[in-house]
């Protein structure tokens, strides 16, 4: 199994000591050399070499050199210039931003909310540890609790772009550890849909959205790509491949049909799985409405197909409709003719 460069990077930043800390804090005013650093933070020029390269291969830091010397500043990588405003603004401690397993926490939270149990599983840590941390941060006004759920704070928005930013730049390293010409059309922290010219077998990741429901008897051609769903340690489940639709056509119309097509053609689902995971990744309402349509209910958005279009596309790829969708599409034909 390919060691997991999400992983590696977090690892990293996890395992950031004060000297480099102390590295960070300097250059967040001005660029400067080896040894302006090295007198800055009361080390040595060859240490304070070493511990420079380390943040420059993390992303942090840019190195240009002038003649003899080395000059040194934050990376015009956008998470790096984040993280440049939040020491600058004096807006949290480097030291409860990065240290472990604080940081991991924090990457979960990125737009997100979620229980301590759910964060502990995402992040691979004891409750107790996430528990520990958590209480922690809350007390000096990072994180807060509501009703049992976690959250970032909502006075740090540049946390929150600086943790997302830096979750695009992990997932995009290991997109191109896996392949160098896909493009990633959904993402979130440890997780993201990409689509590449190739429908063989990456590993660590799995044909998702349309490019997996040839498996299924349903063969929606496209010219483009091959879709694939990376994620650490979770094996895709029918209710995925549904959403994966939906999420890799940005929310559009066609995604939405494609995606009741699919569930249609399938029926035997796990109906709570898929609003859990809608919820999860912020989309519960089109989940919702999804489930509403499949059901023959009502549904007011000019997002999802009307009876009849879905009606004809099920013909068009053999997905059979019961009597009762036959009978509601017939009747609802009639109504707009009148």
């Amino acid at each position: 199994m390919v060691l997991s460069t999400i992983c590696v990077l977090v690892s990293n930043i996890n395992n950031i000591n004060n000297k480099q800390l102390a590295i960070l804090e300097t250059l967040s005013t001005q660029q400067k050399t080896i040894s302006q650093i090295a007198e800055d933070v009361e080390m040595s020029n060859g240490q304070t070499s070493q511990l420079v390269k380390k943040l420059h291969d993390q992303g942090f830091l840019c190195k240009k050199r002038n003649g003899n010397s080395v000059t040194v500043s934050f990376s015009d990588h956008l998470f790096a210039e984040y993280l440049r405003g939040l020491i600058l603004n004096n807006q949290i401690n480097l030291w409860d931003l990065l240290r472990h397993p604080c940081f991991d926490i924090l990457l979960a939270l990125a737009d997100r909310k979620l229980d301590e149990k759910s964060i502990a599983s995402e992040i691979d840590a004891s409750w107790y540890q996430v528990d520990k941390c958590v209480l922690q941060l809350e007390r000096k006004g990072i994180l807060r609790n509501d009703d049992k759920e976690v959250t970032l704070s909502r006075s740090l928005p540049m946390l929150n772009d600086f943790l997302k930013s830096y979750s695009s730049y992990s997932n995009f390293a290991k997109l191109k550890e896996l392949t160098s010409k896909g493009v990633i059309v959904w993402e979130r922290t440890r997780e993201f849909i990409f689509f590449a010219p190739t429908d063989e077998h990456v590993e660590g990741a799995e044909i998702t959205g349309i490019s997996a429901m040839s498996k299924y008897n349903i063969d929606i051609v496209s010219n483009r790509a091959y879709y694939h769903h990376f994620e650490n340690g979770r094996k895709l489940r029918v209710g995925d491949i549904a959403i994966d639709t939906i999420l890799a056509a940005n929310l559009q119309p066609r995604g939405i049909l494609y995606s009741l097509l699919f569930l249609k053609k399938i029926e035997n689902f796990d109906r709570k799985y898929l609003i859990l995971r809608g919820k999860d990744i912020g989309h519960e309402k089109i989940i919702t409405d999804l489930m509403r349509f499949l059901e023959g209910k009502e549904v007011k958005s000019r997002a999802f197909p009307s009876e009849k279009e879905f009606a004809q596309t099920c013909y068009r790829y053999g997905v059979n409709l019961s009597k009762e969708d036959s009978s509601r599409q017939t009747t609802s034909s009639r109504s707009s003719s009148e």
